[in-house]
């Protein structure tokens, strides 16, 4: 779970912190910010689950605009087993030479280190899971250390705290952009859930028993509902929604049907996602933010 979120000199966030519990609700008028904590959480996410590059995820135009300072500061705490995950990253721009590095990285498991990072030096140091050295190394300061490690049975708790990251989803719905077509599968959803029926294509092939707790859930609040059904279409796949009293199918996409429509399935989708049994220690906590 996402127990805190900090960043200095990144849009509108000075010296701001965050702290979560196991469900947040952010409120506020437009413009207050909101987005942007949201943006920040998917662009930290981005480069440890991903392997996005730095100047790929921060650009110079996310500084503050009435500061002057080259440097941004990025810190995120994650609940552990025992203790809390802190990660903690200094991006440095460097607009003559056209330049974003990551100027620090850590990664910390309470007070124990297992990641360090600092492009003064070039290098990093990886730090075993019984506190022990793993040993000094170059590292190239356009992407996170972090993502780049590869499991190892001696760095499991680092290993983790990657794929507990992997697991967060930012979402900004944009219903009237959501396609019913699907050409490949989607292993997670974009921002916008564009491509909700690739996604929803993943699951049904890799999640099937999520794909049939979502039926059994709409049900329960859409009338006449029955399933969601992927259709051969082309060289595509269409996914629609069946009735079962009717036997009617409206096809899942732009405002295609009024109790049906795609923010109620995915709304369910997503609340089910959440609710996948796991361990305590690494259940789902939510964020989510209303405007005005």
């Amino acid at each position: 779970m996402l127990t805190r979120v900090y960043a200095n000199n990144f849009r509108c966030l000075v010296n701001f912190e965050l702290r979560l519990g196991q469900v947040a609700l952010l409120m506020g008028p437009n413009g207050a910010g909101k987005s942007t904590v949201f943006d920040l959480i998917e662009r930290i996410r981005s480069i440890i689950a991903d392997g996005c590059r730095i100047d790929e995820a921060f650009s110079q135009e996310d500084l503050t605009t009435w500061q002057s300072q080259p440097e941004q500061q990025v810190e995120i705490e994650v609940a552990g087993e025992s203790r809390n995950y802190i990660y903690r990253l200094q991006i440095e721009h460097r607009p003559e030479q056209r330049q974003v590095r990551v100027g620090e990285e850590t990664l910390r498991y309470g007070e124990q280190p297992l990641f360090e990072f600092s492009a003064k030096t070039g290098k990093a140091k990886l730090f075993r899971d019984n506190g022990s050295s793993g040993g000094e190394y170059l590292f190239d300061w356009s992407r996170s250390g972090v993502a780049a490690l590869h499991e190892r049975p001696e760095n499991k708790l680092l290993t983790w705290f990657r794929n507990r990251l992997s697991n967060i989803l930012v979402i900004r719905p944009n219903p009237m952009a959501i396609c019913a077509e699907t050409r490949e599968e989607a292993e997670r959803p974009n921002i916008a859930l564009t491509n909700f029926a690739s996604w929803y294509r993943f699951l049904s092939q890799e999640r099937p028993d999520q794909v049939m707790r979502l039926h059994t859930a709409l049900r329960e609040v859409i009338p006449d509902f029955d399933v969601l059904r992927l259709r051969q279409a082309g060289e595509g796949k269409l996914l629609e929604v069946l009735f079962a009293t009717t036997k009617a199918s409206v096809t899942f996409g732009v405002g295609r049907c009024q109790v049906g429509h795609p923010p109620l399935l995915v709304k369910h989708l997503l609340l089910l996602r959440r609710r996948r049994p796991q361990s305590a220690a690494a259940s789902r906590g939510g964020v989510w933010a209303k405007g005005e």
